[in-house]
């Protein structure tokens, strides 16, 4: 029953005009704080979602949704068999065995180590591969790219670079890993290695670093040809037909493997790539943070001068029979309602320029009109995340209740008496 009057009088305060107008001001000031650093969280958050959903979308270049692989051992052993088992066992999936290894790639007098990635015909029908593409294409969409003497290999942008190399049949490159089994003449220090010859077919790039880097893609067969497999693969991935929980597939496909095998979803292979993200997600939203810090120092100097200033105001209600608790709950609720109102102000005005971001991409990389030609996108990407909307109010929760607390500390260092003696 006496919330109410406490409520009504603490908006009062709050909207009426004060006899001096430093307390407005600062009224003002300490809510615009709050919604400013409430409005930078929001959209600063939602850049970091953006980021990540953009950096997910490259990955899933070369990352199938699931990878099965080994705990123990380099190489599955019959990966073939494998495949036809998850693919039998599990609806709506296809299932392709994939071999990865580091090599040595040469052209002329330019060398640079790479990650090749042995992948089978018809790999551009599952992943978005083929969008990649910036010059030449992948090895089975070149003339005469089915002919079984036929070696090719489709390079990353960087190792382009590194090589000096584009998509030329009259300027092959050779790529060399180390020998798995046999002997080795140290008299001839090549038998330690074994080789092939392709030439390029194609650049692609994934707007990843660590990806466009060093990687490079050949056919299957010339990989497990280098690495002297028969049926066996590095891994096997498992691609869907539709959008589906990723999370769920996974424990299927485990239930179906054994554990014997990792199966990891993309999120996973890329674990370390997500963590920094996260990391820096959370580290940027602690440093916003210290704005509320600046803007609570604000809200107690408010409310400490309300204090001073409706001193007879609250010997009046004292008078009436206010209690001194009820007195001092009035500005308890003035330091709520300031916070709440900026909060509020910051939170709508945080979602308005998130979404009129995702919709109208008017805040662009600056990265200029070649842009286009080098990134796959030019404006900053976002996306609300329910999780950390409910993050940014409950820190702005916890500066109101510092700032609401500290009025216990000005209302009992003013006894009334000192009222009544003026």
């Amino acid at each position: 029953m006496a919330s109410m009057p406490v409520l009504r009088i603490a908006f009062r305060y709050l909207r009426a005009r004060h006899s001096h107008n430093a307390v407005n001001v600062i009224t003002f000031v300490s809510m615009a704080g709050i919604a400013v650093a409430v409005a930078a969280m929001v959209v600063v958050l939602s850049i970091f979602n953006g980021f990540g959903d953009l950096a997910a979308a490259n990955m899933a270049v070369l990352d199938a949704p699931l990878r099965v692989s080994p705990r123990s051992g380099g190489a599955i052993a019959d990966a073939d068999s494998l495949c036809r088992v998850i693919a039998a066992r599990v609806s709506g999936v296809t299932a392709v065995p994939v071999v990865t290894e580091r090599a040595l790639l040469i052209s002329g007098e330019h060398q640079v180590p790479v990650v090749f990635k042995g992948i089978p015909h018809g790999y551009d029908t599952l992943s978005t591969i083929g969008e990649s593409i910036i010059d030449g294409a992948l090895a089975w969409n070149v003339p005469d790219a089915l002919d079984e003497d036929f070696a090719a290999a489709t390079i990353s942008v960087g190792v382009a670079n590194s090589l000096m190399a584009a998509p030329d049949a009259d300027h092959p490159v050779r790529l060399y890993v180390p020998r798995r089994v046999g002997r080795i003449n140290p008299a001839n220090p090549m038998t330690a290695f074994r080789g092939a010859i392709l030439s390029v077919s194609g650049v692609f790039r994934t707007q990843q670093n660590d990806i466009d880097r060093d990687h490079i893609l050949v056919p299957l067969s010339v990989a497990r040809d280098l690495m002297e497999y028969d049926a066996q693969a590095t891994a096997v991935e498992v691609f869907t037909d539709t959008d589906v929980d990723t999370d769920a597939l996974r424990d299927v496909v485990a239930d179906v493997v054994g554990s014997q095998y990792d199966v990891q979803t993309r999120l996973q292979q890329r674990a370390t790539a997500f963590r920094m993200i996260a990391i820096e997600k959370w580290i940027t939203f602690l440093m916003l943070a210290f704005i509320l810090v600046i803007a609570l120092f604000n809200i107690v100097s408010t409310l400490s001068l309300v204090v001073l200033e409706k001193r007879r105001n609250m010997e009046t209600l004292r008078c009436l029979g206010a209690t001194h608790a009820m007195t001092r709950r009035v500005f308890i609720t003035l330091g709520w309602l300031i916070t709440a109102v900026g909060a509020a102000i910051g939170m709508v005005l945080g979602v308005t320029l998130t979404l009129a971001q995702q919709y109208g991409h008017f805040l662009s990389l600056g990265a200029g009109e070649q842009a286009q030609d080098i990134m796959s996108i030019t404006w900053y990407p976002v996306r609300l995340d329910p999780v950390d909307l409910l993050v940014v109010a409950a820190m702005a929760a916890l500066t109101g209740l510092i700032a609401a607390q500290s009025t216990r500390f000005f209302v009992r260092r003013r006894p009334p008496t000192a009222v009544v003696s003026e």
